[in-house]
């Protein structure tokens, strides 16, 4: 919200509109900022998008990364958790009781009901999309699947280590199914003409969010200086870092494996040593970014259907791991 790069403000009507347009495909919203949202509406709409999908929804949902959004909205950054595991509380207590009551700090309801339902029971699968070690512990501890993007391969492998330690820890033992691994990606007939590509539309998209992290007015900027000073938002400031380190180029992305772009060839090397890395099971690929034309998009996405989702349906599944030997990244 409130920066060039908010092109979807409702993820929600944007999956109303390609319910109508699809018959097959899973529709994922990665993200619903839960506290900037009224519980219990949030419940309903999801409940009718997976009515409109016909039971395809996935459901993500997060705590909020930005100070500025925050701090617009009035909403003190230490709100933040307990609104989100309240609203989520209510959310799940919404889909699954005939008959409710709710009171909660932020909410409170009387003897209550939704409708519609949702489709699928008990509700659509939920991801968190978590950075914060308290958020990975609390999403293991809860069974809910997680989510990372714009981290570095060896810290996103840290991030879901933290999650597994938490859910052995709750006696529970999670598998490749509960992380998504997220990346842009591009790809084109050489690598030369890749980078060509890719670099200045993923320079405009790191434009476009360098104002979130940067603001140009220097007194928002001062704000959100103070705001990040605590070791409590250490994380949010990690998530920022690629958008605002000086002197860190295109190639030292690609290098950290925030950006993967190449051939066929070298992307589906790249994705399969990052998804045995992490241990991930799911890969969301960013492909349309910056002001890439859609015609290129196009011709990236057939060329990843192409070449790489056939690969990628094979690694990390049960069957794939229970092969690798003990010293392979992902039985780690």
């Amino acid at each position: 919200h409130f920066t060039p790069s908010s092109m979807t403000p409702s993820p929600n009507v944007m999956r109303a509109a390609a319910a109508q347009r699809t018959s097959t495909m899973r529709l994922g919203i990665m993200i619903n900022v839960l506290p900037f949202h009224e519980p219990l509406r949030l419940a309903e709409e999801i409940a009718m998008l997976d009515l409109l999908t016909h039971g395809r929804l996935e459901c993500g949902l997060g705590r909020g990364v930005d100070a500025q959004e925050f701090m617009r909205k009035k909403m003190p950054m230490e709100e933040a958790r307990p609104r989100f595991e309240e609203g989520l509380e209510l959310m799940r207590t919404a889909w699954t009781s005939p008959t409710f009551a709710f009171d909660g700090k932020f909410t409170q309801l009387g003897e209550s009901t939704i409708y519609p339902r949702p489709l699928q029971q008990p509700h659509p699968k939920i991801w968190i999309t978590a950075l914060s070690p308290e958020t990975l512990r609390w999403a293991a501890q809860q069974d809910f699947p997680v989510s990372s993007i714009f981290l570095p391969v060896e810290r996103t492998k840290a991030a879901f280590d933290t999650y597994r330690e938490a859910a052995l820890d709750a006696g529970r033992e999670v598998g490749p199914d509960h992380f998504v691994q997220c990346r842009n990606v591009y790809i084109a007939d050489s690598e030369q003409q890749a980078r060509e590509e890719a670099e200045p539309a993923f320079n405009h998209l790191f434009g476009l969010f360098t104002e979130a992290a940067l603001p140009t007015s220097q007194a928002v900027q001062s704000d959100v200086d103070t705001f990040y000073a605590g070791e409590s938002h250490a994380y949010y400031r990690e998530f920022f870092r690629p958008f605002v380190t000086e002197g860190l180029t295109f190639n030292d992305l690609c290098a950290a494996g925030i950006m993967v772009v190449g051939t066929p060839e070298q992307v589906r090397e790249q994705i399969v040593e990052q998804v045995r890395t992490t241990g991930a099971g799911h890969f969301m690929s960013w492909m349309c970014f910056g002001n890439l034309p859609m015609e290129k998009v196009r011709h990236s996405e057939e060329l990843y259907a192409q070449h790489i989702m056939p690969t990628l349906r094979t690694i990390n599944t049960p069957e794939t791991l229970s092969a690798l030997s003990p010293s392979t990244p992902a039985d780690s």
